[in-house]
């Protein structure tokens, strides 16, 4: 758990089982997944009311927790995925 601009929670999965439960037990339909492509990283999860949109400077900061978890080198590009969580597999 992670707290962001405005007091609002960020969940984050820490390896394989924690990412899983949060993704599939936690999280809920209209929240947000994030993570980073081709790279083994965290989940990262916000948790957005039915009929709100996530604030953009809270995908910023699930953005940057990710690369940081991930120890992205400063400059390197990356790709951050996104997606509600009802549309996870």
């Amino acid at each position: 758990l992670w707290v962001g601009p405005g007091g609002r929670r960020v969940l984050i999965g820490r390896n394989a089982d924690s990412n899983r439960r949060l993704c599939f037990q936690v999280a809920k339909g209209t929240d947000v997944w994030l993570h980073l492509r081709d790279r083994p990283s965290a989940h990262v999860i916000i948790p957005v009311q039915r009929g709100h949109s996530a604030p953009l400077e809270h995908l910023l900061a699930g953005a940057q927790l990710l690369l940081a978890d991930a120890r992205v080198a400063e400059g390197e590009a990356v790709d951050v995925q996104y997606a509600f969580a009802k549309n996870l597999r």
